[in-house]
């Protein structure tokens, strides 16, 4: 097999700690395959080497099952061509046996890896007994239940006072929940959340403020010495000027008599104007530049954090914490009585095992070599797994260009700092995989023009979650000599999915793109096509752009599974099955479109019964549709509601869940009316699925089933659509981007460039810093904020416009010939477009075509 010089590298390289920095298509699979053949190869050649190991004393560590299937196969193929390329019988021999050994290898997830450990050295563990693993959804649905029962108790009735005057019981819920769970995921030791002490946690926080109070006023103060002396020479200064410039000079002079910062600020209240003019720019441009670029921003943040000064807060986190720990306490209990564990236990439990050193030792001679693959992906809990196992050997693969999951507890500041580490010791090695052999050189060329203007340039001042772009280098040779592949089209913003719908059909429908496939080129198909989203807030109006503009579409991996139409029509059928007289289940099912009624024709229904009737008991009158008879279409839809009572009512089930929802499916007409209208495969699929998930539950009982499959929706997050099969040629793929991860396709499409990043908007969060932070407004005074507060915001706020620069690195990496980009407002702020605007500003992004307008509806470019 044929590697570049810097794949060579990372495959022969023995240091015992090496990280690959693998930019995007730079074939980091490829090469983490061969490293592990490799190190077989040399166990085989010298058995007495230090490095050489077999299969079974490796650790490869994936993102996901998926993964770590795709990596046993490539293990078990490049295995089989050792076998058949053997010089000897015994080489032979040799390499089959390892094959066989592949399947059984410790090639697998992290929380996997840390079941497997957990099973192996059960005998240390406090446990007894093998444990059940709960999905995500099992688990959220358990602490949901803990949750609502532990705001129901008295005893815990001082403390959710305190906190409902600053949150709903809603947003308390959640963030006792998502509190509990990020600390899970970030804080390593199974029992961190019972030794929280909200007394340290509020000094700790009170002593960073201070810290950085000190900091920020010595700042301003030297900011204040640069002004002063860069001012001009008072005889060139009008009376006024020359007031406000020797006032400047004074405070200068002054300010390092301050007693403290309290009064360092007080002096520079004094002395300096309320406001500039325009007109310093010229005269004072100093003292203009210092105000507005210093002093402003500087005196709102020192307004905003000494309102936290106060101890008003702290009582709020003792209630809080108290709340935390009796929560974490009871989900403990109930998962050691079913002897069940979460992902997060399999890691946390796992770590504790590690703190043995019978267990460590034992596992780091196990496993003379672990790999991690996707590293830019691990949090803070899996990195110390992986360090109290401390190998002979680590060997870490990511990019953290590519590092998006920070909702996730991912955390890129370890690869970052694990990176700096490979590069300054002598026992390792930070090697950067840079030629891309994916994409077509002029993309290359255009994500490199882009990124080294939008991410930071690194250095000593880097901030530790900031990524800096080092440029890829095009290892695929051009398949046309067109200078741009990439165009970027302002849509209409008073409707930008049907802008951006006709831009697409035109595209494809005039042949303005080429692809290669095959070795060959030709004109890209819908199926070429992916249309990726920064988040799913825009796909309904998109997939109805696409409806009404005939491009067939699927949606792949789409986690909107419970807001979709013919889920929500079909549990409308079966609510109203199972509460019949109930007017908002009534309501609900004759406004789907199985009976299609407007609110215009329940107002004319209201309107026909008596002013107290039940609206259900009135349409059950067997007259009820011949009142209606000037309204055609209303009589026929009350008819066909009355046949619909005297058809499925009383319900209940004669056979299996399964059998009796899909025959319900069938019989209501809805399995028909969903397969005609647009995606219809899929949409039947996500019915199908959602009767599977009913079939789960387990009880026959409708009243039941529902309940059970309400709390199952309140406590699923990303449940994807059902997996349906597709004809090939057929669709362009919709996905969002964080789906599209570590796949390509012929063409990306990126539109709504300028959709605002979300800002994080919870209340109450947990900081790896600083632990809990919180804002709550409990009454008409100031908010009341723990001491940290302002520097967690400010910190998580860099992080997501970190993330979200990452975000549209992802992005533009998974095109292999063609980039299409689309933005109503290229100004918006903080938005990929904006990122673009700012790029081209500075040096002109060559490897862009610039398209003035796309009209929607009428397939009209103006290029």
């Amino acid at each position: 097999m044929q590697f570049n010089s810097a794949q060579k590298q990372a495959i022969e390289s023995k240091q015992p700690l090496v990280v690959v920095a693998a930019g995007a298509g730079s074939g980091k699979t490829r090469v983490l395959t061969e490293k592990i053949v490799s190190i077989i190869d040399e166990h085989f050649h010298d058995k007495g080497s230090n490095y050489g190991a077999p299969i079974n004393e490796i650790a490869a560590i994936t993102f996901t099952e998926k993964a770590a299937r795709e990596m046993k196969e490539r293990l078990a193929s490049r295995m089989g061509e050792k076998a058949e390329a053997a010089g000897n019988r015994e080489e032979k021999r040799f390499w089959l046996a390892q094959q066989e050994e592949v399947e059984t290898a410790m090639i697998a997830t992290f929380h996997r890896f840390c079941r497997q450990l957990l099973s192996r050295y059960s005998r240390y563990a406090e446990e007894n007994g093998e444990l059940a693993v709960l999905d995500e959804t099992e688990a959220a649905m358990i602490k949901a239940e803990l949750v609502e029962q532990l705001c129901k108790e008295r005893q815990f009735a001082n403390e959710l006072n305190q906190l409902r005057g600053g949150l709903s019981l809603f947003a308390l819920k959640r963030s006792l929940v998502a509190v509990h769970d990020a600390v899970r995921e970030q804080r390593a030791g199974d029992d961190a959340i019972s030794h929280f002490s909200p007394l340290y946690m509020w000094d700790k926080q009170i002593n960073g403020a201070i810290c950085e109070q000190q900091q920020q006023v010595a700042m301003i103060v030297k900011a204040v010495k640069r002004a002063a002396k860069e001012l001009p020479p008072l005889s060139q200064l009008s009376k006024t000027e020359q007031k406000h410039a020797q006032s400047l000079t004074t405070l200068a002079q002054s300010l390092q008599l301050a007693a403290n910062e309290e009064e360092a600020v007080a002096m520079m209240n004094e002395a300096l104007p309320s406001r500039v003019q325009k007109a310093w720019q010229e005269s004072l441009p100093s003292l203009y530049v210092f105000y507005e670029h210093n002093w402003k921003p500087f005196k709102k943040q020192w307004s905003e954090r000494n309102q936290v000064c106060s101890d008003r807060g702290l009582p709020l986190l003792k209630a809080f914490v108290t709340l935390l720990q009796a929560f974490a306490k009871r989900y403990a209990d109930l998962k050691a009585q079913r002897l069940v564990a979460d992902f997060s236990d399999l890691q946390q439990k796992a770590y504790t095992l590690l703190q043995l050193p019978k267990v460590a030792a034992a596992c780091q001679s196990a496993y003379t070599h672990i790999m991690v693959d996707e590293f830019q992906d691990t949090n803070q809990v899996q990195l110390q797994i992986v360090q109290a196992i401390n190998p002979a050997h680590l060997f870490f693969v990511g990019d953290e260009k590519q590092s998006i999951y920070r909702f996730r507890g991912a955390d890129v500041a370890i690869m970052n700092e694990m990176a700096k580490k490979a590069a300054e010791i002598n026992e390792g090695e930070l090697i950067h995989l840079q030629e891309n052999y994916r994409t077509a050189p002029q993309i290359v060329e255009l994500v490199n023009e882009l990124f080294a203007h939008v991410m930071a340039p690194g250095g000593e001042d880097a901030l530790p979650y900031a990524t800096s772009y080092v440029p890829l280098k095009a290892g695929r040779k051009p398949h046309t000599n067109k200078q741009a592949l990439a165009a970027f089209h302002q849509l209409e913003k008073s409707n930008e999915a049907r802008s951006f719908a006709s831009l697409l059909q035109q595209t494809i429908a005039d042949g303005m793109i080429e692809v290669e496939g095959e070795g060959k080129v030709r004109q890209a198909q819908w199926n070429d096509v992916a249309v990726l989203l920064p988040s799913r807030t825009n796909l309904p109006e998109l997939e109805q752009a696409f409806a009404e503009a005939g491009i067939p579409y699927r949606v792949h991996g789409g986690v909107g599974f419970f807001e979709k139409q013919e889920v929500i029509d079909f549990l409308n059928v079966l609510n109203w099955l199972r509460r019949p007289f109930e007017d908002a289940y009534v309501v609900a099912l004759l406004r789907s479109p199985l009976f299609g009624l407007t609110l215009s024709d329940l107002l004319t229904v209201n309107d026909c019964k008596e002013e107290h009737e039940n609206l259900a008991v009135f349409l059950a009158k067997e007259e009820a549709p011949s009142l209606f008879a000037n309204h055609p279409r209303l009589q026929q839809a009350l008819k066909q509601y009355g046949e619909w009572i005297d058809l499925f009512l009383p319900f209940a089930f004669t056979g299996s869940v399964k059998e009796g929802l899909l025959q319900l499916f069938e019989l209501t007409g809805l399995r028909y009316a969903v397969l005609s209208d647009t995606n219809g495969i899929q949409r039947v699929g996500n019915v199908e699925k959602l009767i599977d998930l009913f079939a789960q539950l387990n009880t026959t009982n409708l009243e039941t089933l529902c309940l059970q499959m309400n709390r199952y929706i309140a406590a699923s997050k990303n449940v994807p659509e059902a997996e349906v099969e597709q004809l090939e040629g057929e669709a362009v793929t919709i996905m969002t981007v964080h789906a599209s991860k570590g796949l390509e396709f012929p063409v990306v499409c990126l539109p709504y460039m300028d959709q605002k990043r979300r800002p994080d908007t919870d209340a109450v969060y947990f900081d790896q810093e600083w632990d809990i932070v919180f804002q709550l407004k409990l009454d008409d005074r100031d908010p009341i904020s723990t001491p940290a507060y302002f520097q967690a915001q400010e910190k998580r706020g860099k992080q997501a416009l970190e993330e979200a620069k990452r975000l549209f690195y992802v992005a533009l990496t998974r095109a292999k010939d063609y980039c299409l980009l689309a933005a109503a407002d290229l100004s918006e702020r903080r938005s990929w477009a904006e990122m673009v605007e700012a790029a081209n500003e500075q040096s002109p992004l060559s490897a862009i075509n610039w398209v003035e307008s796309v009209k929607s509806g009428e397939n009209v470019l103006n290029i």
